[in-house]
This record gives structure tokens, C-alpha cells and sequence, in this order.
């Protein structure tokens, strides 16, 4: 999430700047739907409360509940139970490695004929 909020904070002002260099390699060459939709805004905000739920709700079930469960957790919630710094960055790698293996294998199959 916090790539994607960097990311927001970079390019919006760009959009609303309208800075010709970046104009330039605009995809399309309608108006940005700002200018052109004055339901945009209220679609935007409700987006972004849609998606502000779905964080709390995913960080309430995935954080909370086990740690509620106890004994009965299958993780280790306990301060000991914390990786060391090593594990952790590995475990990062190994995810992102897994996840860049995986699109990449699901891309290119959506490009066969017998799946597109």
C-alpha cells in the first residue's frame, strides 16, 4: 500500500499540472475525467473509502483475531516468536520472488490461444 500512496503523491499533482512533457506520453488523448465528469469526484471519494475499509477490515482480521485465539493461534504472537532481521528480509525476497514468478507464468499464459 504505501508504494502505491507514494506513487499517488508523485503523479497527481503531475495530472493536474498539466505539464506538457508529461501530456505528451498521455495514453489516450481525451480530457482527464476530472474536467469532463462532475460525478468524478464523489466516485473518488467513495473508491477511497472502499478501499480505506477493506485495509481496516484486512488488518483487523489478519492482526487481531489470531492474536485473540491464543493457544489456538497457528502463529507464534509472542515477542519471542518475532524473526530476526535476517529471516524477515529473506522471507521478503523469497514473497517477491514468488509473486514475480507467479504474474509472470499467469501473464504469459493469458496470451496463449487455448486460454485468451
Amino acid at each position: 500500500m504505501l508504494p502505491h500512496l507514494i506513487g499517488a503523491i508523485v503523479m497527481v499533482p503531475l495530472y493536474y499540472l498539466e505539464i506538457p512533457f508529461f501530456e505528451h506520453y498521455k495514453a489516450f488523448d481525451d480530457l482527464w475525467p476530472w474536467k469532463t465528469d462532475p460525478n468524478w469526484f464523489s466516485l473518488l471519494k467513495e473508491a477511497l473509502m472502499l478501499n480505506f475499509v477493506n485495509v481496516v477490515v484486512q488488518t483487523l482480521l489478519t492482526a487481531f483475531i489470531p492474536y485473540y485465539l491464543g493457544e489456538h493461534c497457528m502463529f507464534d504472537c509472542s515477542v519471542e516468536g518475532v524473526p530476526t532481521l535476517t529471516t524477515f528480509f529473506l522471507q521478503i525476497i523469497f514473497c517477491a520472488l514468488m509473486e514475480d514468478i507467479s504474474f509472470h507464468f499467469s501473464h504469459r499464459m493469458l496470451h496463449t490461444k487455448w486460454l485468451y
